[in-house]
This record gives structure tokens, C-alpha cells and sequence, in this order.
């Protein structure tokens, strides 16, 4: 058996945030969801002086994806 607890989209979650907060222990558990920054970083949201701080951390990088498809059949 895996322990799981409630997502964000469950009503429960916004409680168990709120008893980790209160209690202390929120910095213990919380991680920073580098996905989510890139993407508000994108948006034009936040404070200009702000995203120009952030973007110091940032860096580029090539990527590469690669997939797979079922080979097709010549038509001949």
C-alpha cells in the first residue's frame, strides 16, 4: 500500500495546506514547482523588477524530444 493524500482539485487539500501552515511544517514539505514559475513568468502577470530578478536564476537549454509512431505501410 502507497499512502496518497488530496490533490489541489480536492476540497480536502486546501485544509491539509492549512494545518501545515499552521503548524510549521509547510516549508518541510513544500517544493518549488519549476513548471508553474516558467509558465507565470510568461504570462506578464507579476511585477517587471520581480520577473527580472527571477530570470537571473534562468538559463537556456536545447532540448531534444523524441517519439515513436507505428510504422506506416508503403502505398505502392
Amino acid at each position: 500500500m502507497k499512502p496518497k493524500f488530496p490533490t489541489k482539485d480536492e476540497d480536502e487539500r486546501a485544509l491539509l495546506d492549512a494545518l501545515l501552515k499552521r503548524s510549521g511544517k509547510w516549508m518541510d514539505v513544500s517544493d518549488l514547482n519549476v513548471h508553474a514559475l516558467a509558465r507565470e513568468l510568461g504570462s506578464a502577470k507579476w511585477d517587471s523588477r520581480l520577473v527580472a530578478e527571477i530570470r537571473k536564476f534562468e538559463r537556456l537549454e536545447e532540448t531534444c524530444r523524441v517519439t515513436m509512431s507505428k510504422l506506416r505501410e508503403n502505398d505502392d
